[in-house]
């Protein structure tokens, strides 16, 4: 934000405590907005507009008819926890357009069925795995099961001490790896 005293907040609750939360007043929600992030803001003197949506999951059908592919949110949503959308839809656009240049330099129809179903085929899968991960990793962190949140935490230490893995998974997460377009392949 422009003003360095403004922020931008997504909280991410249960549907119960949304409902609670929209209808709190002002006060009542700065208030309980600062208990959440432990007053590491300060003190929220007052907020904007809320609004409040139920987060969900999908992925279309099919990615493509003739002359007609989706990408990104078009084709797949995904829950927000580790921000993935945004890299989801780049590597749809990405795999979309090495496809496209690929059947141009073939001498082939751009908009034909098989020629968009490659792409289809390419992104489908890896979309469906990112999809299904951060599905888990919300049910991980969003249970209150005292044994599902030891596991959780031993998990993550675990993963923490294993660099290797680690550095897959961030890699991984960030694009960097995976069954990666030309485009996204670091060079």
């Amino acid at each position: 934000m422009a003003d360095p005293h403004q922020c931008g907040i997504v909280w991410s609750t249960s549907p119960d405590h949304a409902k609670s939360l929209i209808k709190m007043n002002e006060d009542s929600f700065c208030r309980a907005l600062a208990d959440a992030f432990i007053h590491t803001l300060g003190d929220i003197v007052s907020c904007g507009p809320r609004a409040c949506f139920p987060l969900q999951h999908s992925q279309a059908e099919h990615y493509c008819q003739p002359r007609l592919a989706l990408i990104g949110d078009a084709a797949h949503t995904a829950h927000p926890l580790a921000g993935q959308g945004a890299n989801m839809g780049l590597l749809d656009a990405a795999t979309l357009a090495e496809v496209l240049i690929e059947a141009r330099t073939m001498n082939k129809d751009i908009g034909a069925y098989p020629v968009l179903r490659r792409y289809e085929r390419w992104r489908r899968g890896e979309n469906f795995i990112m999809i299904k991960v951060l599905q888990g990793l919300k049910c991980l962190f969003e249970s209150r099961l005292a044994s599902v949140r030891h596991l959780r935490n031993i998990g993550l230490d675990v993963t923490d001490m294993l660099t290797p893995v680690k550095y897959s998974i961030m890699r991984h997460a960030m694009g960097l790896s995976g069954d990666l377009p030309s485009f996204a392949r670091h060079q």
